[in-house]
């Protein structure tokens, strides 16, 4: 069993953070948060993580919960051990679903949900020798290289975060040979939000403009991508295996549909 009330620690990125980079193999830097990062830190607050907390219960078993741990299950299966990251853990929802796990690392921009995250949904069914939670902006950490079989990320990329051909290289370099990226981005025609002129030609001009701009246009518009979009971000990477499905969701106040990404780092 896991021994989460011994072997859990939370740890809180700063520069220089002396045990992110002996411990965890982490370099820190830049760690001032973005506008967009700073909304949503505001946003999951100690009210907010202990009714999402809640809400694990009522996700628990429903059909994109099932498929997200049936994939999960799936992966950490065929390796004997497995060293996993997960991207925006929230309350640890996924953390019971992982299989032949010795080493689990959840970072999350939101400390309150960290704390909840200690007492995770299923945690008697918890089979990860050791988990370290890290309340951190992904947008500042240098990831080891190679050091991970599988990270995976739900309802963060794409969503509440932008999802960039930066993002998307920095985890192709910390995953081992044959190592997995499973995540998930809003399908933004599936909100039925109006792209405007102005929003196609933010669209377009996103990828050459300065970071200060680009943090602005982040503070101000959604993340939620097009098919075309993630397809292209992947198709440019480094990752030469991929697959691209899309789930309709309507469940618990949330409608619209996720593009789920399985992308495999080639030997």
């Amino acid at each position: 069993m896991g021994r989460l009330t011994v072997e859990t620690s939370i740890l809180i990125a700063q520069e220089p953070c002396k045990v992110c980079q002996s411990r965890l193999g982490l370099g820190v830097s830049n760690m001032k948060l973005r506008p967009i990062e700073g909304k949503v830190k505001r946003l999951y607050n100690a009210d907010y993580a202990k009714n999402y907390r809640v809400s694990d219960s009522d996700e628990y078993g429903s059909p994109s919960f099932n498929e997200y741990r049936n994939i999960l299950q799936y992966y950490t299966s065929i390796n004997e051990t497995n060293q996993v990251l997960d991207l925006g853990c929230g309350t640890g929802r996924y953390f019971s679903c992982l299989e032949n796990t010795i080493y689990l690392l959840g970072i999350d921009i939101s400390l309150p949900m960290l704390l909840e995250a200690k007492k995770p949904i299923s945690k008697d069914k918890i089979t990860i020798t050791q988990i370290d939670l890290l309340c951190a902006s992904i947008f500042g950490l240098h990831l080891p290289s190679g050091k991970f079989d599988m990270v995976y990320s739900f309802g963060v990329l794409g969503e509440h975060s932008p999802f960039t051909s930066e993002i998307c290289e920095a985890v192709f370099n910390t995953l081992k040979a044959n190592g997995i990226f499973f995540f998930t981005v809003v399908d933004i025609d599936s909100k039925r939000i109006k792209r405007s002129l102005k929003r196609r030609m933010i669209d377009l001009i996103y990828p050459i403009c300065p970071a200060a701009i680009q943090n602005m246009i982040d503070a101000g518009i959604s993340h939620y991508m097009t098919f075309e979009k993630l397809e292209n971000i992947m198709v440019n990477s480094s990752f030469r295996e991929f697959d691209i499905t899309r789930r309709v969701e309507n469940s618990h106040g949330w409608s619209g549909a996720h593009f789920n990404c399985i992308a495999k780092k080639k030997e």
